[in-house]
């Protein structure tokens, strides 16, 4: 509205009555502004209609009322101090907060002196727009550059600080009240300021820029930050100033330097360890080898490339279908698995091991698989000696232990018979006595030794048929009576009521049981206590043999029973094992579809061998025989 337009009167009222009832009252009360004429009493003379709608007022309640009266109801934007600025003669805009029944509403106004004439400030005009939902966009994006981690600034093409987001600079250990008014200089420093300038002055020209500095914070911690620069641009065109955004990335940088050292480390431990990495993305087909495959298969860089044509091209042959069917296990089956394999690298064929591992989706789809190739030529290859060489060592032991085993027939055949005779004189028969018991003791250690050929050459044959597990244990324990009665050893057997099934070779069950009871009596001192018992639970039998002798130390009982494995004893204490017959007493049992555990609280302290075996149905009984002769 022009102030030329306006044909003031020397009545104020008449004024305001000519103006407003012309046809630009109509205008107004179209127009989304609120509109409202007051003169130089403080008396509102005119509102248009959306003043009076939005105050919830009809405009007789308005017009002819001064200032205080509307204020005192809580009705006007329009404050007296307002209202008195204008009537100064000045125009001046300002936006407003106002809080009526309860509620704040925020307000653009325009105030516009009205002269008369004379020149003399007749009234004012106000013109007010309703900015209430800008003002809360506005300080909801206030709200989150408060409280995101990154530090945002504003400033104006002088480099000053105009805004500047409260959470960023928190980080930082700043206050934004502090930090508003200062130069990107004063701010940063001089010395990150050389580094920033350019930028700066590249954004200004309207070119966005992005780049890596460090800073301090307020209690003086270093940090590297990443700055981006934003061109603000008015509606012409033209920078009127800069977005500054900054990001903490020490702890990035951190890590991206960790990384790096790892790489390097894991570089200098792939060359020493000689093993490559390969990957596969199942999607897309295509393979990735790392430079370290061609480097322990002393090939020229990028000899491998991407093709998997390539690799297979050098693997030996006989081994290929071992690669494939692994490859479609991993495919078809999504099974991981280790595959060894002859490779051709530049010293000819070596062995090697890959192993992969695949990674899945959430759904289960596979993502990616990635393994290794490892050089196991020296691991390999001491592994087929040693093989060759445990293969030459059995065969000597079967050998040996038949060899032997006839000459101790012979001694005990002698032995036994001089005895029978009754011929001996009283100084010889206790001499007799003892090549009895030690031939019988060499002669089932060279059963023993025997037997770990058969298991290893895999040649070991059982009879099967149902056992008395009971009866079994009985047998034994009789043959034991001798030797437990000249160590004064207590020697207690608890059987079952009836008989205890079990599906088993005898000779081998008794084998077993003989093992473990003559290994309980051998390490219990004399005058200790050794106690046989068998339980039923769950369709098994189990069997329980324990001493309160030596006991085994706790880092051996692990590999108690692997072959030629001996507990370490007092050095008085004779040892007359080889180390094998708990090996044989687990192979036996295991064979025969059992296992067998050991318990010992350590040296001293006893142990206890429990084995157990499945039930298995009695034997059926013979009948009489029939008239043709059948049974």
């Amino acid at each position: 509205m022009e102030e030329s337009q306006i044909t003031h009167q020397n009545d104020l009222s008449n004024s305001a009555e000519f103006w407003f009832q012309h046809d630009i009252s109509k205008v107004l009360d179209r127009s989304t502004l609120l509109v409202c004429y007051v003169d130089n009493q403080m008396v509102f003379r005119y509102v248009n209609q959306p003043y009076a709608d939005h105050w919830n007022l009809t405009r007789p309640q308005i017009v002819g009322r001064t200032i205080g009266e509307i204020i005192s109801k809580e009705y006007a934007p329009i404050s007296e101090e307002n209202a008195q600025r204008a009537l100064e003669g000045a125009p001046f805009q300002l936006e407003q907060e106002i809080k009526s029944n309860g509620r704040s509403q925020f307000f653009h106004n325009k105030y516009q002196p009205d002269l008369d004439a004379d020149g003399n400030v007749a009234g004012f005009f106000l013109f007010s727009d309703e900015i209430t939902h800008l003002k809360e966009k506005e300080q909801n994006l206030i709200r989150i550059f408060d409280n995101v981690a990154a530090c945002l600034f504003w400033v104006d093409c002088d480099l000053v600080i105009k805004y500047a987001g409260q959470g960023g600079l928190k980080h930082f250990g700043f206050d934004a009240n502090d930090v508003i008014g200062l130069s990107i200089e004063e701010f940063i420093g001089k010395d990150a300021f050389k580094i920033a300038l350019p930028r700066l002055q590249k954004a200004l020209n309207g070119n966005p820029e992005q780049y890596e500095n460090r800073t301090l914070t307020a209690d003086g911690r270093q940090l590297e930050i990443q700055v981006h620069c934003v061109p603000d641009l008015d509606r012409q065109g033209l920078v009127q100033g800069l977005f500054v955004v900054s990001f903490d990335i020490t702890p990035i940088k951190r890590t991206q330097r960790e990384l790096k050292r790892a790489k390097t480390r894991l570089d200098t431990a792939v060359q020493g360890s000689q093993f490559g990495v390969w990957e596969t993305d199942p999607s897309r087909k295509g393979w990735c080898f790392t430079d370290h495959l061609e480097y322990i298969w002393g090939l020229e860089p990028n000899s491998l490339s991407s093709s998997i044509r390539k690799l297979d091209s050098r693997i030996h042959p006989e081994d290929y279908p071992k690669i494939l069917e692994s490859r479609r296990q991993n495919v078809e089956e999504n099974i991981d698995n280790e595959v060894e394999f002859r490779a051709l690298t530049n010293r000819g064929y070596r062995w090697m091991r890959t192993a992969t591992n695949t990674q899945y989706d959430d759904s289960g789809i596979p993502i990616r698989r990635s393994g290794t190739i490892t050089d196991i030529n020296q691991i390999k290859t001491a592994q087929i000696k040693s093989a060759d060489e445990v293969e030459q060592r059995d065969m000597f032991l079967a050998m040996l232990s038949h060899e032997l085993r006839n000459p101790m027939t012979a001694i005990y055949h002698a032995t036994y018979y001089a005895q029978e005779t009754g011929d001996l004189p009283d100084s010889l028969i206790e001499i007799f006595d003892i090549i009895d018991r030690q031939s019988k003791q060499m002669t089932r250690l060279m059963d023993d030794l025997l037997d770990v050929s058969r298991f290893t050459q895999d040649k070991i044959q059982f009879k099967y048929q149902a056992v008395d597990l009971g009866e079994t244990i009985k047998n034994v324990v009789t043959d034991f009576g001798t030797k437990c009665r000249q160590k004064k050893q207590d020697l207690t057997n608890r059987p079952m009521r009836g008989p205890c099934w079990v599906r088993a070779d005898p000779n081998r069950l008794n084998q077993a049981i003989t093992n473990l009871l003559d290994n309980a009596i051998k390490y219990t001192q004399e005058s200790g206590a050794i106690n046989i018992s068998v339980e039923h639970v769950d369709d098994k039998y189990f069997c329980s043999i324990s001493d309160n002798g030596a006991g085994i130390p706790r880092e051996k009982q692990i590999e108690i029973f692997e072959l030629f494995v001996q507990t370490e004893q007092p050095l008085h204490r004779t040892i007359d094992g080889l180390g094998v017959g708990l090996f044989l007493v687990r192979r036996i049992i295991r064979e025969m579809g059992g296992d067998i555990s050991l318990r010992s609280d350590g040296l001293n302290q006893g142990s206890t061998f429990t084995f157990w075996l499945p039930q298995t149905p009695p034997p059926t009984p013979i009948g009489p025989p029939t008239e043709n002769g059948e049974a």
